[in-house]
């Protein structure tokens, strides 16, 4: 099929001028694939058989459906989420629930570890106590996990509370990847958001950093991922207090 440029264009119908359109129809004829006859003129001149604007309208579109950009970035997004792409990352849906920040106090809480054992807001009343929530499919989850078991290792002897709490993924998920990696830190296993929605409505990984009182001193998220540094450099002065 032949496409119409303007220079054939002035050759070819120079005897018919009743197939000329006007000037300003000419540049949206250049480059489109025409036929010849009624077909080329129902493509191009719908309305010369007597359509309505919208029904002329989708037999264009029907003939010629625009191409899609060759740049993704310059698409519309498609319906859904953007990032499931987020990969799990981390997580980022909106959910009910709470949003704690700094200055506020832990709510009541309590969880059973996997060594039996019973952790609550009232049992970290006292000491200096780190919190997190993670799900083991998160890549920033993944990447603040041994930093957090490494300040456990340092500072849960000093006194130190600390429980890692798992957001909608039981222990059959949990379980092995703690294995696999040879983690020693608590960690608490919840297959719903009860727990977590308590803290905060969306994202994971969430880690924070509460005093004696209770009162939250230090929240991080995955933007950024704290380093051991971090973490260090916060217990430490709160112990010194």
């Amino acid at each position: 099929m032949p496409y119409l440029t303007h220079g054939r264009y002035k050759k070819r119908y120079r005897k018919d001028r009743t197939e000329l359109p006007r000037i300003s129809d000419r540049k949206q004829m250049w480059n489109i694939p025409v036929g010849s006859g009624t077909a080329w003129s129902a493509v191009l001149f719908p309305n010369s058989l007597g359509l309505p604007a919208a029904k002329a309208a989708q037999r264009r579109n029907d003939c010629h459906p625009p191409v899609p950009s060759a740049y993704p970035s310059q698409r519309p997004p498609a319906n859904g989420c953007l990032l499931s792409v987020l990969s799990f990352s981390c997580i980022t849906e909106e959910e009910k629930g709470a949003s704690l920040g700094v200055g506020d106090r832990l709510p009541e809480f309590s969880v059973v570890t996997n060594d039996g054992a019973v952790v609550s807001n009232v049992s970290l009343k006292g000491n200096v106590s780190v919190i997190m929530f993670f799900h083991t499919g998160c890549p920033d989850c993944r990447q603040a996990m041994p930093v957090v078991q490494r300040a456990y290792e340092e500072f849960a002897p000093l006194g130190v509370g600390f429980v890692c709490i798992s957001r909608e993924e039981g222990a059959d998920e949990v379980a092995p990847y703690w294995e696999s990696l040879g983690y020693t830190l608590p960690y608490s296993a919840q297959s719903d958001r009860q727990i977590y929605s308590l803290f905060a409505s969306s994202v994971v990984p969430r880690i924070y950093i509460s005093d004696a009182e209770g009162i939250i001193r230090h929240v991080y998220t995955d933007d950024p991922v704290p380093t051991y540094d971090e973490l260090s450099e916060k217990l430490s002065a709160m112990l010194a207090e």
